[in-house]
């Protein structure tokens, strides 16, 4: 009875966080807020664990306390469409000949002040890009994942989203070990 009781606990509470990602997730409002970049980066996680349920892959999350004023909603999505990528790569590995015996699927996100920005580095060990598709990561519908399951669309409209809030995005990878997405912003404060 117990363990049914803690069951359904920790069931209400999944329910509670991901109605709590949902509410920010997609909204277009063109507004700015202060947020904890910990908290959006959470929101986010929640809502790719959702996607991806049932898939048990390695999180690790650490950076220091720091608030930015951004678009809550635009930066949720951008958050949310790097951890999903790196899931996607990393599936893809899974099935690849290139893997090896004792391969865990991994993500690792961290995040800092650096040269007066914050910078988010998204590391997944997944497929990795080959070299000629890294150079045409942002160009609009360039897909690698297949007409059936990809446009070609979603790093250029992450791109676009973070040159709303000044930043950047670069992408690095090498076939067969992986990919880091950092994202670039300018604005943040002390928590």
């Amino acid at each position: 009875w117990n363990k049914s009781l803690e069951e359904m606990l920790v069931s209400i509470q999944n329910a509670k966080n991901m109605t709590e990602a949902l509410k920010t997730y997609g909204k277009s409002s063109e507004g700015k807020k202060t947020i904890s970049l910990k908290e959006l980066l959470g929101l986010a996680k929640i809502m790719v664990d959702a996607k991806h349920k049932d898939f048990p892959y390695e999180y690790v999350f650490e950076g220091d306390d720091i608030d930015l004023i951004v678009n809550e909603s635009n930066m949720q999505e951008v958050f949310f469409n790097v951890i999903d990528n790196g899931l996607n790569a990393i599936k893809i590995f899974m099935n690849s000949s290139q893997k090896s015996r004792d391969y865990k699927p991994r993500i690792v996100v961290t995040w800092k002040r650096e040269n007066g920005n914050i910078v988010v580095s998204v590391t997944d060990n997944g497929v990795g890009f080959k070299s000629e598709d890294l150079e045409k990561a942002f160009t609009p519908y360039h897909t690698t994942k297949g007409l059936d399951r990809g446009t070609g669309l979603g790093l250029f409209a992450m791109r676009e989203l973070i040159r709303k809030e000044n930043g950047s995005v670069e992408i690095f990878s090498e076939l067969y070990k992986g990919t880091t997405i950092k994202v670039i912003l300018p604005n943040g404060k002390d928590a």
